[in-house]
């Protein structure tokens, strides 16, 4: 069950809105709605919200979610994001994960689904801020990966040694033409066949270098999953070759 985390929902259509406000409700959160983005900035200025989920296509008022999300991001880049959508192209996936969301979902998917994702996103940011002496900076600065050393290089210049397998993951990770990575092409970037297997074993992977990245630099790894994509970098990921 939730740990008394405030979400908020940021959707138009009424009924969708109180279907996910009342199921995250019932999983231990404390849920609050808005249909608009202005009610959505009314809220989080008048309480401490934790994690939004915000529909990207708000018809009622003309907005697009991912510019709110953006927009809530630079304000509180400690704010967790779901952005829920009906678009399925590879480029409205890269245009949410670089808004800033955490995580980029279709609307209308399995409600458990999303509830592992938040409590994912929470759990992972919780962590950071009980990190004893973490560093502050500003993800948006970048990172780098030294593919001569091994390591992976945070924006305020803490490093993390990386194994084969990490850094190849990376390596393909930094240099996706459209920004995302699907999963079949980490795969073949790891030199592994597509089987379910292998997919288990990218899953376990990708979770050993989140928790890997925030144990040695105090800051979280930033990779989003893309749902059914693959993964993305929404911050700066710059390569210095070998």
């Amino acid at each position: 069950m939730g740990g008394g985390e405030t979400l908020a929902v940021l959707d138009d259509d009424p009924e969708f809105r109180e279907e996910i406000a009342l199921f995250l409700s019932s999983r231990g959160f404390a849920c609050l709605q808005a249909a608009t983005g202005a009610e959505l900035s009314h809220l989080l200025g008048a309480q401490r919200v934790d994690l939004v989920v915000i529909d990207v296509l708000l018809q009622a008022s003309g907005e697009d979610g991912m510019v709110i999300c953006q927009q809530l991001k630079q304000r509180d880049p400690a704010l967790g994001a779901v952005i829920l959508t009906c678009l399925s192209q590879t480029k409205d996936h890269v245009r949410g994960l670089q808004s800033g969301a955490d995580a980029f979902l279709p609307k209308g998917g399995d409600l458990l689904v999303l509830e592992a994702t938040i409590r994912n996103i929470l759990a992972r940011r919780a962590q950071l801020a009980s990190a004893t002496g973490a560093p502050h900076s500003d993800p948006a600065s970048g990172w780098t990966l030294d593919l001569k050393s091994w390591r992976l290089i945070a924006p305020d210049g803490g490093d993390v040694s990386l194994t084969h397998m990490e850094r190849l993951f990376l390596h393909a990770l930094a240099s996706v033409a459209d920004g995302v990575l699907g999963r079949n092409e980490a795969l073949a970037a790891l030199g592994k066949e597509d089987t379910v297997f292998e997919h288990r074993n990218l899953d376990n992977l990708v979770r050993r270098l989140r928790r890997k990245v925030e144990k040695e630099t105090g800051l979280p790894l930033p990779l989003a999953t893309a749902y059914g994509k693959g993964y993305a970098c929404n911050a700066p990921l710059r390569v210095i070759e070998a």
